[in-house]
């Protein structure tokens, strides 16, 4: 199994939103991401570690992708279309990617924090 699904949460410590999170764990994980896949539930998220740009190749739906700090702090939210690419963000350490228009729908915003629950 390439990616690993984690039996945990975030949860952002401002607003009360969950996401089940899977995590791309190795290499192949993560340059797969979510290519080929249909859709994204409203309630799951992708994270990559270590982490400060992502591309959309070859994926089917645009996603929102959240940038975090080491201390899992937003620094960056971006909207990104199928077969493109984001610039890196620099001091960001892993991305965290949503359904699109997720973000705006529950108001996550730049100086958000969110922490990982098992």
């Amino acid at each position: 199994m390439f990616i690993k699904r984690l039996e945990n949460t975030l949860v952002s410590a401002n607003n009360p939103v969950w996401f089940y999170l899977t995590e791309a764990d190795s290499m192949l994980s993560r340059l797969k991401g979510l290519m080929f896949n249909t859709t994204l539930p409203i309630t799951h998220a992708l994270l990559l570690k270590r982490c400060n740009w992502i591309h959309s190749f070859f994926m089917l739906f645009p996603i929102d992708v959240i940038y975090f700090d080491r201390s899992m702090t937003i620094i960056d939210i971006r909207h990104l279309e199928p077969f493109r690419f984001s610039f890196p963000v620099f001091g960001a350490d892993c991305v965290l990617e949503i359904g699109y228009g997720l973000a705006n729908k529950y108001n996550i915003t730049k100086g958000d924090r969110f922490e990982i629950y098992e």
